[in-house]
């Protein structure tokens, strides 16, 4: 209700332009991103989706009203939908939380792979660069996203998330987190009330999230850094400078967690069947 308000208030403005980030790798956050474009297009803006193929099962980008703008899948990204599809699939029941996050490393090594080839597909750059865009919105899930609106030269983006916040999200929220008392999405299985060992497992695996995302910043930095690109900035400097970050999250039925004023709660925004009336009880 919140971002439907903050869009509504856009149509007593000019139009905006936007450029929505949305790999098709889940179609959960396919669905979600293409929610998110067309209810930006109802309140009269104008809005070019970019969307790098991942998994080639996905049939749709997730928008009905979007122009959207389709980056071939590269042959690394090809690892990613084997590893979706085949093994995950599999293994996502019998194997243990430990060993499947260490499998997640040649899933982001396609999705850099994927990057690198969208930021050097023959004239995407000067493309965009030529719609002038006013605004920018992407997952935090996917790294690509601050560098490319930079070379695009947007300054006013948006972070959003098909999930409630993460662990070790301080990086684009610029919020602290509380693990001795908000569990871990990342393998959390307790509520508020712990034991000190619960406490402890909590908080190791929220300083496990934080080294498995940022362990890959310097990859960025140097994809970013080659003579064919040519960036300068660090790259955890560039998701920190993001505008408004926008969650799936329901702050009636969430875990109470610390906020900011630029984090804005969205939570039911891809919902499409409607609510029933409560009863008495």
């Amino acid at each position: 209700m919140q971002l439907l308000l903050f869009f509504i208030l856009f149509e007593y403005v000019n139009p905006l332009k936007f450029l929505v980030y949305s790999p098709q790798f889940a179609k959960s956050h396919v669905n979600f991103m293409g929610k998110i474009s067309d209810i930006l297009i109802d309140s009269v803006h104008e809005v070019v989706m970019l969307s790098p193929l991942l998994d080639t099962s996905l049939k749709s980008a997730g928008t009905k009203k979007a122009r959207v703008i389709k980056i071939p899948q590269c042959e690394e990204a090809q690892e990613y939908e084997d590893f979706i599809q085949i093994s995950n699939a599999a293994n996502a029941w019998t194997t243990g939380n430990s060993l499947l996050v260490f499998q997640w490393d040649a899933v982001f090594s396609a999705w850099i792979s994927q990057c690198n080839a969208t930021i050097l597909h023959p004239g995407l750059l000067q493309s965009l660069r030529d719609d002038n865009f006013d605004v920018a919105i992407t997952e935090s899930i996917d790294f690509c996203s601050p560098g490319l609106f930079h070379l695009l030269k947007i300054d006013k983006w948006a972070v959003t998330d098909s999930f409630a916040i993460n662990d070790g999200n301080f990086f684009y929220t610029q919020t602290p987190s509380i693990p001795a008392y908000v569990p871990s999405m990342m393998g959390g299985n307790t509520g508020e009330s712990k034991t000190f060992y619960e406490r402890f497992d909590n908080f190791f695996t929220f300083c496990f999230t934080i080294w498995f995302n940022e362990r890959f910043f310097p990859v960025y930095d140097k994809m970013f850094r080659s003579p064919d690109i040519k960036k300068t900035d660090q790259y955890q400097e560039l998701f920190a400078s993001n505008s408004l970050v926008f969650t799936n999250s329901e702050p009636l039925v969430d875990f109470p967690r610390p906020s900011s004023a630029r984090i804005i709660n969205i939570g039911e925004i891809a919902v499409s069947s409607g609510h029933n009336k409560l009863n008495q009880t």
